[in-house]
């Protein structure tokens, strides 16, 4: 979330008030929870990420389609970066998966589930770690 996303903001239909809490006192947790769910990025390429410390991975390699038409963007100086993901993968220097990675870098991540656990979700980071300690 961003700063304003918790303060008050006028629409047409009304108000809606800010939080009691104000992005200043959620920062410890979202970086919290960016190491927790292993969030690969960089931060300074999205001129609206308001975070201050570093992503706990390196941005996850553009596919080659995806590069060119990011350097194309920069060309025209428009300013495309990374999405940051919360993934389980290991990269090499070319971006492909290294050996010992969850995720191999297939081409279902957006819209499936991942049969491998490679997506750094609340499922395999917390409820399914829990699970296996505990009984619920």
């Amino acid at each position: 979330m961003r700063e304003r996303d918790i303060e008050e903001v006028h629409h047409a239909g009304g108000l809606s008030p800010a939080w009691p809490l104000s992005y200043v006192e959620f920062a410890p947790w979202y970086d919290e929870a960016e190491a927790l769910f292993h969030v690969h990025g960089r931060r300074g390429e999205d001129p609206l990420d308001p975070g201050s410390t570093a992503y706990p991975f390196v941005p996850v390699r553009h596919e080659p389609k995806v590069q060119e038409l990011s350097d194309k963007l920069t060309q025209l100086r428009l300013h495309p970066f990374h999405l940051p993901l919360g993934i389980l993968l290991d990269q090499k220097e070319d971006g492909f998966a290294t050996p010992t990675s969850v995720c191999m870098r297939c081409s279902y991540f957006d819209g499936f589930p991942c049969l491998l656990n490679g997506k750094a979700d609340a499922q395999v980071m917390c409820v399914d770690p829990m699970l296996r300690i505990t009984r619920m």
